[in-house]
């Protein structure tokens, strides 16, 4: 059998996409046109050592269930809204990485 060359692509994003929203709390304060915000969403990543993915720790206190206190609707500012900002321009930068790593045999 001829060996098959594939991409290697991880899995990248644990959780849902609100949880990237907090990696930027500048951005997010920025899209959903509140200052405010800003210093909500690094109050509560801060509770989580700065890390956004760790925030989804649960259903009830999930990134998406902590953003029904703000003006956020996945519908208007939901992944193109914010690839305005850093959040997905980070994510993107990423994928290109990825996108050129080199190609595994697999036997």
């Amino acid at each position: 059998m001829q060996d098959k060359l594939i991409p290697l692509i991880p899995y990248l994003q644990m959780y849902e996409f609100e949880g990237l929203l907090f990696s930027s709390p500048a951005d997010m304060a920025y899209i959903l046109q509140n200052e405010n915000i800003k210093n909500w969403a690094e109050n509560i990543l801060k509770k989580f050592n700065g890390n956004p993915e760790l925030i989804n720790n649960s259903s009830q206190t999930a990134p998406s269930k902590r953003l029904i206190v703000t003006p956020y609707r996945k519908v208007t500012h939901g992944p193109s809204r914010y690839a305005e900002g850093d959040v997905l321009k980070n994510v993107n930068e990423s994928i290109l990485k990825i996108e050129f790593l080199p190609y595994i045999p697999l036997t």
